[in-house]
């Protein structure tokens, strides 16, 4: 039995609707419940800590009043000390002007000591004192018994101290200074010493020191009756007010009322009151208050309330200053807005509810409606999908009404152009693996045939004088070999790459051979130019060889009726262009053509694998040069105005010196018997070819060669002649012996024998990881194939210099 999807989807769709409208009514429900907790216990944490800061911003209020009024003191002191003394001074000064021509000297002294000594202020603490500049006590209200005596002769230091320090600073000629010091307080019952303030003025008629004097403690005791007058009457909100207590639980200021009492809280309002005077201490003592939570009598209906408070000491004085707010007060604001509240989320619950119904009412018609339409443009999509599966014809998109299909369709048309061109793709991938293999079996066998064709040449040379007619063919023939050489590793380095085997090269001697070489024949004139002192750099001679050759090759097809190839090889030094490494010199080479250069559009791809303009291209060219380039540290760029002219501009990192620094010329010997080195070397080559050529090589240079075919046959030799104290000075191994164990393996059983042998790897695979990185493998040198004498003779140079 059939189903028609259509009618199923309709049916689900409408099940659906209707859970999902269930599921978004209750999920709703109970969010907006979820809500109105939350927002119900923020507002509540959000009320109290409204209520908590207001309350801790009166108290800071009163608290700035305090402190405020304490730094004043000292001032305030100090005008009372002055005005006083100026009222002393003035007396003084009228009672000599009055009597000087009438009296003597010492009738207007007793005069104005008289008119002094009874005069009392302050609430009887104050009073006026005389000294004379040689430190006798003139006149002292409150200490009478000091009168007469020479006060910088007594035996209380702090009294002798205290007159010679005021005897000196007027003695200088100055008439008036402030002085604090320790002085006996007439008012105490003790022999305690407090800071007092002095205030001192010089009469000149007499040399005396007019002065008077108060205590510190005592202003702060008066500011303290005057704050406690000011706070008892501070009041804010209904029940709001500022209590003050002692740090020994004496109370100031408690529930709106002065307390003038030396009993402790507990005393006036029961024990209970001890626990919260602790919570109050424990809070005062902190750097900046703190808040504490206990029961407390509201001012209005006597009763017990739960209350907050912000409590806030002042050691100075030893008080304890705070003010609160009742929480059940608190509690009746918060349920008036959780009332609000609730009757909001009920409101919000009832609309959302709604508004989800009709919506899902009007989705259901609509579906309904549109269901009929879809349901023939299913049939008609179904036939051209099924069409285009089969016979891998596109779908013809005109017969599409519906602008989702129409997307499906396109992505179908896409994923079959998709297909086609995978397919064509890896077809391409497989031949040029299949092409890479042949070309890597290919340059190995050919670098082994080379071996014997350069060594017999190259021993050929020894036995050849440079004025020999045959020895200039012999070089001749040597350089096409080495043009051949170019080639193999132009074959490995298309077949699978690998890392470069560096050394210092001439730039310019190279890039010229290589350009004139490969020009050879054409119709293209090459002009080259080269800075003077270039700097030396180091590179694969193959795989650069390489590089000019492609970027040559693809000049020449670009000038097919024939042109000028421009090449100029210059240094480049950090400040030459932005190029990523700024601290490194570079060698710039600048190759430019007068072609029909390269469009706009295609300069981007040009180094993209498998991307060519040309019919019988590969697209490889140059993504093996950007390859090469790269392995070196360098970087490529290209510039084409699409019309006439492509430039190729290479950057390699330069080695800055004062010569170049190209590898070491050994001198060419055509004797044998001119041997650099003698001792015995173990040769292991799969090929019997290379195994004599190389033999005939090194012994033409003094060395007695022992020759093997694989590695457990050089294990065995080495390990014997080690045995016999003949043991070998130098190991050559070939890295890959077809079946066998090659050098890597071989390398690592002989070091693990003896780890001081002496190994060089050789390899026609140039391009093998272990030939650019031999030091890692335990190999203290490189010889690629084919051999070449001198190679072989700098080689082993190195090696047992």
């Amino acid at each position: 039995m059939k189903i028609n999807l259509i009618k199923l989807i309709s049916i689900l769709l409408v099940v659906t609707i209707l859970l999902l409208s269930a599921i978004m009514i209750i999920s709703e429900a109970v969010v907006e419940y979820d809500n109105y907790k939350t927002a119900s216990q923020k507002m509540r944490f959000d009320y109290v800590e409204q209520q908590k800061e207001k309350v801790k911003s009166e108290v800071k209020k009163v608290i700035h009043t305090i402190q405020y009024e304490r730094n004043r003191a000292e001032d305030r002191l100090k005008t009372k000390l002055k005005n006083r003394v100026e009222q002393a001074y003035n007396i003084a000064l009228f009672i000599w002007n009055k009597y000087r021509y009438l009296e003597t000297k010492t009738q207007i002294a007793r005069r104005i000591k008289d008119a002094l000594r009874p005069i009392r202020f302050w609430d009887d603490r104050g009073y006026y004192f005389i000294l004379d500049l040689k430190g006798v006590e003139v006149l002292n209200s409150a200490f009478p018994e000091l009168e007469g005596k020479n006060l910088s002769l007594s035996k209380d230091k702090m009294i002798r101290d205290n007159i010679n320090n005021t005897i000196a600073y007027f003695s200088t000629g100055k008439s008036e200074r402030f002085f604090v010091n320790k002085w006996f307080k007439p008012t105490a019952k003790n022999n305690k010493k407090y800071t007092n303030f002095r205030y001192i003025k010089l009469f000149k008629p007499y040399n005396w020191c007019i002065g008077t004097s108060d205590y510190i403690d005592d202003i702060e005791a008066q500011i303290q009756n005057e704050l406690i007058n000011q706070i008892v009457e501070y009041r804010f909100d209904k029940e709001g007010y500022i209590f003050i207590n002692r740090f020994d639980g004496s109370p100031l200021i408690s529930n709106g009322k002065r307390l003038d009492t030396q009993k402790k809280l507990w005393d006036a309002f029961g024990n209970k009151a001890k626990s919260v005077f602790e919570k109050e201490l424990k809070a005062a003592r902190k750097k900046n208050g703190g808040f504490i939570y206990y029961s407390w009598r509201k001012l209005q209906s006597d009763t017990l309330s739960p209350k907050v408070s912000f409590i806030y000491g002042i050691p100075e004085w030893q008080w304890i200053v705070g003010a609160g707010v009742y929480i059940d007060d608190i509690e009746k604001d918060i349920q008036r807005l959780h009332n609000a509240l609730f009757t909001k989320s009920r409101s919000d619950l009832f609309r959302n509810t709604l508004i989800v119904l009709i919506t899902l009412t009007v989705f259901l018609v609509f579906w309904f409606f549109i269901a009929r339409r879809i349901q023939k443009e299913f049939s008609l999509f179904n036939v051209f999908f099924s069409s285009a599966a089969n016979s891998n014809q596109m779908i013809v998109l005109d017969n599409i009404r519906f602008k989702e299909f129409r997307s499906m369709a396109e992505s179908a048309n896409i994923m079959l152009q998709k297909k086609q061109a995978a397919d064509e793709k890896m077809l391409k991938i497989k031949k040029l693996e299949s092409v890479g293999i042949l070309a890597g079996g290919i340059a190995h066998d050919f670098n082994n045939l080379l071996t014997g064709i350069f060594g017999n040449i190259s021993l050929a040379k020894m036995h050849l004088k440079p004025d020999d007619k045959i020895f200039r063919y012999i070089e001749s023939a040597e350089k096409a070999i080495e043009r051949a050489t170019g080639l193999t590793k132009q074959l490995l380095t298309f077949a699978k790459g690998g890392d470069p085997i560096k050394e210092s090269v001439n730039i310019e001697s190279m890039v010229k051979e290589v350009a004139e070489f490969n020009l050879r024949g054409s119709l293209v004139k090459l002009r080259f130019q080269s800075a003077p002192s270039l700097w030396t750099t180091k590179v694969d001679k193959g795989q650069f060889s390489q590089v000019v050759s492609n970027l040559i090759i693809n000049a020449k097809q670009a000038m097919p009726t024939g042109g000028t190839l421009y090449i100029r090889i210059e240094n480049c030094d950090t400040k030459c262009r932005e190029l990523p490494n700024a601290e490194q010199n570079w060698i710039k080479i600048t190759i430019r053509d007068e072609g029909i250069g390269i469009p706009a559009k295609y300069l981007n791809k040009v180094f993209d694998p498998y991307f060519t303009t040309k019919q019988n291209g590969s697209g490889l060219g140059l993504a093996t040069v950007y390859s090469i380039i790269e392995k070196h540290g360098g970087t490529i760029e290209v510039d084409s105005d699409s019309k006439s002219q492509t430039t190729f501009t290479i950057f390699l990192p330069a080695i800055v010196s004062e010569s170049p620094e190209f590898p070491a010329q050994l001198p060419k010997s055509s004797n044998p018997s001119s041997s650099l080195f003698s001792g015995q070397i173990l040769l292991m080559d799969d090929q019997n070819m290379v195994r004599e050529t190389a033999s005939q090589m090194l012994e033409s240079i003094g060395f007695q060669v022992t020759l093997c075919p694989d590695g457990p046959t050089a294990l065995e030799l080495y390990e014997k002649s080690a045995s016999t104290n003949k043991a070998f000075d130098l190991v050559i191994l070939d890295l890959t012996i077809p079946g066998g164990m090659g050098g890597q393996e071989t390398a690592e059983k002989i070091l693990s024998f003896d780890p001081q042998a002496k190994l060089i790897v050789s390899s026609g695979y140039s391009t093998d990881p272990i030939m650019a990185h031999f030091e890692k493998y335990g190999f203290k040198g490189v010889i690629e194939k084919p051999y070449r004498m001198e190679e072989l003779r700098k080689v082993i140079k190195r090696i047992l210099s």
